[in-house]
């Protein structure tokens, strides 16, 4: 019997005892009298930070009141077994395999009982999810950590690792990234109330699509059909509203044609607003995978704020609740190792604000903590008529360009934003505020009429 295997080999062999102890379980072992020795022997491990030898352990089992006279045989008779066995030296390898597998395969079974208990006692599938996922995320990893003596060459290769890099349509965000977004990453985009957060989100979307990567959107805010209508005004380069008064055959054919210079795909998901957690993002993942074949590169979430804690139910604290998000959207990226693009909104004081900083986030700073990049968006009166917005580089794990601001054309009614071909100078990367009033002062000087003088963009904004 394996059991019995294991607990011999846990009294006799102190590398498989190091190695194993902390995975293995009372519950994993089926009968009375073997659980009952594994807690003897863990109680003493625990004690003396070694593994009892057989008299000892026996000693044990007699001083255990808990036991009944039927289980107290028992665990006599396995100590006279593994008595009998004592010296037999196993392949290691095998053995260590073996346990891997005997570890993970009890821990499955144990679920699938407690999950058909829960199920016929009516319990949430919540419940059952946080199990599954603690089941599949059991790892037996070996390293030790980075040794600074010894991984000097290891080092030096990650220096030079080639790391795969997502770019999108915006030559600066690219920039801002060093070539473009990672996997095990979460970026945000931080914007005012109807500044185009969704616009935004989905033509980098429609972008990824087009360089050869798979994209899933979930959106909170706004039904699928939606959603795909702006993914459709992108693609055909049509205003949104024109989209349902193209005739079919226009629609169909250009979309198909379309299709063909597409290597990879989009889905589309509408999650409830405020009422789906992220094990929702998660299932969703698992079931793509399987039923469609389908494996996100991208993972857009429109927006991270309607997203609800696994851990945090209590919403009234947003900053709690919506630090509780990010980090568990960001273990889903790790997980998956997939990029994540959200959103969130700046708080009142950034609206219509010419210039935005990450204290100006909404609700919660523990957001902008946990991110890899947060661009705001900037979106004055002035720079609406003209079809721009400038994007300002708030947080950068990439390449380190914090406060970077760069123009872009953003076409509301297309879902498109673009680069700009308007071109500024790095010395004029300054305050916008104390830029415009430093204007000012030298038009007063200059006697020009301010009020009819006409402005280029660049000068107002950087």
């Amino acid at each position: 019997m394996f059991e019995h295997i294991v607990i011999q080999n846990l009294i006799e062999n102190n590398d498989y005892l190091r190695r194993f102890i902390s995975f293995i379980k009372t519950s994993l072992f089926n009968g009375n009298a073997e659980k009952a020795l594994f807690k003897e022997l863990n109680k003493y491990f625990t004690q003396y930070n070694k593994a009892p030898d057989l008299s000892e352990l026996s000693i044990s089992i007699q001083n255990a009141d808990y036991l009944d006279e039927h289980t107290f045989n028992e665990c006599c008779s396995i100590l006279k077994e593994l008595d009998k066995d004592k010296g037999h030296v196993y392949n290691f390898d095998w053995l260590k395999n073996e346990t891997e597998k005997w570890i993970r395969n009890e821990s499955f079974r144990q679920f699938i009982i407690k999950s058909a208990s829960a199920l016929d006692e009516g319990k949430p599938l919540d419940s059952m999810l946080e199990d599954v996922k603690s089941v599949l995320s059991i790892n037996f990893d070996e390293t030790i950590g980075n040794n600074f003596r010894k991984d000097i060459k290891k080092q030096f290769d990650y220096y030079h690792r080639k790391v795969e890099k997502f770019s999108c349509n915006i030559t600066e965000l690219n920039n801002v990234c060093g070539g473009g977004i990672e996997r095990k990453t979460i970026n945000v985009l931080m914007a005012p109330t109807n500044t185009g957060k969704t616009s935004a989100l989905i033509s980098l979307s429609a972008s990824y699509l087009r360089r050869g990567y798979n994209v899933l959107y979930i959106t909170y805010e706004m039904a699928e059909e939606k959603i795909r209508q702006r993914f459709d005004a992108n693609f055909l380069n049509k205003e949104i509203n024109s989209i349902p008064d193209m005739e079919e055959s226009e629609y169909v054919g250009g979309l198909n044609k379309l299709l063909e210079t597409f290597s990879k795909n989009l889905i589309i998901k509408e999650f409830p607003t405020s009422s789906s957690n992220t094990n929702q993002i998660r299932n969703l993942l698992d079931k793509l995978k399987v039923k469609e074949s389908f494996i996100p590169d991208i993972v857009v979430i429109d927006y991270l704020n309607l997203v609800c804690s696994t851990r945090i139910k209590d919403n009234s604290n947003s900053y709690q609740s919506i630090k509780a998000v990010a980090e568990e959207v960001r273990a889903i990226a790790v997980e998956y190792e997939i990029c994540v693009w959200t959103a969130t909104q700046t708080n009142r004081k950034g609206d219509g604000a010419s210039n935005l900083n990450i204290t100006d986030v909404s609700e919660s700073y523990g957001l902008p903590q946990t991110t890899d990049l947060m661009i705001a968006i900037i979106q004055t009166e002035e720079l609406f008529q003209q079809g721009r917005q400038v994007w300002k580089n708030l947080k950068d794990r990439y390449a380190g360009l914090k406060f970077h601001k760069w123009l872009v054309n953003h076409d509301f009614k297309r879902c498109m934003v673009s680069d700009c071909s308007e071109k500024v100078e790095e010395n004029k990367k300054t305050d916008i505020d104390s830029m415009k009033e430093s204007n000012r002062q030298n038009e007063k000087k200059l006697g020009l009429n301010t009020e009819n003088k006409a402005k280029n963009i660049s000068d107002d904004f950087f």
